[in-house]
């Protein structure tokens, strides 16, 4: 509740007409930058330049002779995400809720309240559309998507009778001219959403607790990114352990639309063969067996007690790791640290200073966590980590590759998950003293033939499919400690 209150947005700064300009952190950092020499920022702030610089109505970000982005593997899905338009219900109440306010310090501008009722009355009605209805999905799979554009107009209408309203009283108090400039560009996203005509964009909703939103996401962002870099006319850096796939640079340099580009492949500073040993399991079923995740963890759970804990467990699916978490209860005596029920910092922090603990996640911990030394020994993961069937930017990019004639699957889906896969091996050995056990659980990296892309794909190391061994491996390193 007080984040919003103490964090500036293009929704609430008042710019040049705020009475604390002079003092305002946020303007003070942006000069700095533009005379700095040296600027670190994050993938969304550098896409957000982008999406400024497009309009050609300003940037945020100075120009630069030089433009260095690590983690490089995670700048697609982040351009994916902000390289679109949005339009949220939870905007509708903030705003309705926020003129409200105004009008009780500026009583002549009362006349704005008659339209507020009917604004939150048909996002109501809108969001009560969404029933029964997946979590996320496209709007044109929506079983009542007639009945929520018809909610949707008659929300715009009222939104473009607030902003008309809002803009007559704009020169009564700067709060009134931030006010107009927010309803202005919630009505020109949901327009762009009612108007926007599938090609090159997907148009698809989520549902959350208390509100819905509707995205239009371009599927492609090679033609955006190039823009850019031409517009920035700077040299650039991408750089990332996990941008290759066997060895090649062609599925990251076709999503930015790279070309004429130099490549180098530098081996990793640990030297897996010797600090690693990599296990397959025999005997397990099919990932879409019911019984899969717990046969799974029947094969590592004499490892994790050969370890005394210090294993990570991660899963590409919340009932997977549900599941798990009942079998361990059930049947070990490992302590557990799950996903949700600690903040992250504090999960790992614990996980650090205990004994006989098993850390289990999702995707959050298969990037950006590093536990070095003895207290992470081993790395299990349950499946080969493609992305659901049923994301909705997915299946608009596999069936544009499809009209295309490109192999979706083996060009698009089995790259994501390799670059997926080797994130999550990246946990284990985090220095050059680590050792321990990376566990990959999924069958399919035998048995299907794309499984070999996913092994040239792998760190050189050890491979086994006998639990003894292993067990054997992981008793040395808790003798040797």
């Amino acid at each position: 509740m007080v984040w919003q209150h103490v964090t500036s947005t293009n929704d609430n700064c008042l710019g040049q007409e705020c009475p604390y300009l002079s003092d305002c952190y946020l303007q003070k950092a942006r000069r700095k930058a533009m005379d700095a020499e040296l600027v670190v920022i994050n993938h969304h702030l550098l896409v957000s330049d982008i999406s400024v610089k497009e309009t050609g109505f300003g940037e945020i970000l100075p120009d630069a002779e030089l433009v260095v982005i690590d983690e490089a593997h995670q700048l697609p899905d982040t351009a994916t995400t902000l390289l679109g338009s949005s339009f949220t219900s939870r905007q509708c109440r903030l705003l309705a809720a926020d003129v409200k306010k105004a009008v009780e310090e500026y009583t002549e501008a009362a006349e704005l309240i008659k339209v507020l009722p009917a604004i939150e009355l048909y996002a109501a009605e809108a969001f009560e559309l969404f029933e029964g209805q997946p979590s996320k999905g496209a709007l044109a799979a929506f079983r009542r998507v007639g009945e929520l554009k018809e909610k949707l107009s008659a929300l715009l209408e009222k939104l473009n009778a607030l902003t008309e309203g809002l803009n007559e009283f704009s020169s009564l108090a700067t709060e009134f001219a931030v006010l107009y400039k927010r309803s202005d560009s919630l009505s020109a996203s949901l327009d762009s959403i009612l108007t926007t005509k599938p090609s090159d964009d997907v148009i698809w909703y989520e549902v959350f607790q208390k509100s819905f939103s509707i995205h239009v996401t371009p599927t492609q962002v090679a033609k955006a990114f190039s823009g850019y870099m031409n517009i920035l006319n700077a040299k650039w850096v991408f750089t990332s352990a996990t941008l290759a796939i066997d060895n090649q640079f062609e599925h990251f340099n076709q999503t930015l639309g790279l070309k004429n580009v130099k490549e180098g492949l530098f081996e990793s500073p640990f030297n897996f063969e010797k600090q690693a040993i990599l296990y397959s399991p025999r005997g397990l079923p099919d990932t879409s067996d019911p019984s899969y995740t717990e046969m799974l963890l029947e094969k590592v759970a004499p490892i994790i007690e050969a370890l005394s804990g210090r294993t990570f467990l991660l899963f590409t699916s919340f009932r997977a790791m549900n599941i798990a978490v009942e079998y361990l209860r059930m049947n070990t005596n490992f302590k557990m640290l799950v996903q949700g029920q600690l903040p992250k910092n504090t999960m790992l922090k614990t996980f650090k200073e205990s004994e006989n603990t098993v850390l289990l996640g999702t995707y959050s911990f298969w990037e950006g966590v590093d536990v070095r030394g003895d207290a992470l020994s081993m790395v299990v993961i349950d499946k080969l980590p493609f992305a659901s069937p049923d994301d909705p930017i997915l299946r608009a990019r596999v069936e544009q590759m499809k009209k295309d004639g490109k192999d979706a699957f083996n060009q698009l889906q089995v790259p994501a998950a390799i670059i997926a896969l080797k994130q999550g091996i990246g946990r284990l050995i985090r220095d050059v003293d680590d050792e321990g056990v990376l566990v990959i659980g999924d069958p399919r990296l035998y048995a299907r033939q794309y499984g070999k892309k996913f092994v040239a794909s792998l760190p050189k190391m050890v491979r086994t499919r006998e639990q003894s061994l292993v067990v054997n491996y992981a008793k040395s390193l808790f003798e040797e400690d």
